[in-house]
């Protein structure tokens, strides 16, 4: 019996002592900035055209970020406006 309390006190402590040694919280985040890379042309119709746009994406933090979403909006000059 003294044995389990013994252990189960080191155990505890334990815990305990990694709890306290964590890495501080990161400082606020800055938002991450996307560039234009380049518009590719996939197809091209008489009426229609399929266009990839690609983007570069760079994180300012030190810490790994992950982009959910990306929303941009194209004005192709003519009255269409693409989202």
């Amino acid at each position: 019996m003294k044995r389990k309390f013994v252990l189960g006190s080191l155990v505890i402590g334990f815990i305990m002592l990694l709890i306290s040694c964590a890495p501080p919280a990161p400082a606020e985040l800055v938002g991450c900035k996307a560039d234009l890379s380049g518009i590719f042309l996939v197809r091209r119709g008489v009426d229609s055209a399929v266009l990839i746009p690609t983007y570069t994406i760079s994180n300012p933090n030190e810490y790994m970020v992950s982009v959910d979403d990306l929303v941009y909006k194209m004005d192709a000059g003519v009255g269409y406006v693409l989202y």
